[in-house]
Order: structure tokens, then sequence, then C-alpha cells
């Protein structure tokens, strides 16, 4: 059982690391110090760095076997909700390769099973389809938001208020959730 315990807990130092990246991200943006994208884009590759990790390596079933799959899935979405499609693609057709590379390595012989590679391809069709249904949503966005900033800006400038003051207003209004 202390072997077991040594190997969980130096997962767990990894994943500690992982959560600590992702507050400090998270708290930036609360004091409204958003992370540069560069910083950004590094956090979510060590996610998906660790998630591969802990597909193949974790205890228990391992690879295609693994329940801890589903953890893509958020990942995917919060790349997706914050860059543009291309980043978006680029980085949904890195998580297909790293997750069938990690079934792949775990164990070679479920290629032999027509069952297991449908399990496979659609696990990957499902990855992709989050990857671009999030992105999807990220274009309907920023197509509103655009469509917001315009008609305030319109309706600012008909009462003679400065473009400056019109920008922070709509600006602060996408902030606290008011459009």
């Amino acid at each position: 059982m202390t072997g077991l315990r040594a190997h969980v807990a130096r997962y767990l130092v990894l994943l500690a690391v992982v959560v600590a990246v992702n507050f400090f991200l998270h708290g930036r943006y609360l004091l409204e110090q958003p992370a540069n994208r560069m910083l950004t884009v590094a956090a979510t590759l060590i996610d998906l760095v660790v998630i591969t990790a802990v597909v193949l390596a974790w205890p228990g079933p391992q690879g295609l076997a693994s329940p801890l799959f589903v953890l893509y899935y958020p990942v995917l979405v919060g790349f997706a909700f914050v860059f543009p499609p291309a980043a978006s693609a680029a980085y949904t057709g890195l998580a297909l390769v790293g997750y069938a590379g990690t079934c792949l390595l775990a164990d070679p012989s479920f290629v032999d099973s027509s069952r297991q590679v449908e399990l496979l391809v659609q696990r990957l069709t499902t990855m992709a389809a989050v990857g671009g249904l999030a992105t999807y949503y990220w274009r309907i966005q920023r197509a509103r938001r655009r469509l917001a900033r315009r008609t305030a800006h319109a309706g600012l400038r008909r009462h003679g208020l400065r473009q400056d003051i019109a920008r922070d207003a709509v600006s602060g209004a996408w902030r606290i959730g008011m459009w």
C-alpha cells in the first residue's frame, strides 16, 4: 500500500502545481490584471500535458480504459472560449493526438478490437465536437459584443458623449455582465 501512496502522492504534487497556476491566472483576472496571451497558452498546455499523463499513468485503468479522459473536455471548452478559432483548432488537434497517442502507448493491442477502436473514435469525435462548438460560441459572443459596442457608441454619439467615455462604459458593462 505504501508504494501506491507514494505513486499517488507524486501525481497529487503535479496536480497541486496545475491548480496553483490556474488559481494565479484566475486571481489576476479578478484583480483586473489578466495574464498575457503567452502565459495563458503555457498554462493550458501544462493542463493538457498533466491530463494526458494522468490518463496514461494514474493508478487503475489507463489509456482507453481510463475514465479520466473526461478531464479533456473542460480544458478544450475553456481554451476555445478565450482564443480565436485557429488557435482553438490547433489546441483541440493537439489534445486529440495526445489522447490517441496515450491510448496507443497504454495498450496497443486495443486496435485489434473493433469495439475498442469504435470507442476511441467516438471519444475523439466528441472531443473535436466540444472544441468546435465552443469555438462557434466564441464567434457568436464576439459578434454580439461588436454589435453591442456599435449600438452603444451610436446611442452615446447621438447624445453628444465622448467616444472614450462610451468605450469605457461599454467595456465596464461587459465586465460586470450587464450585456
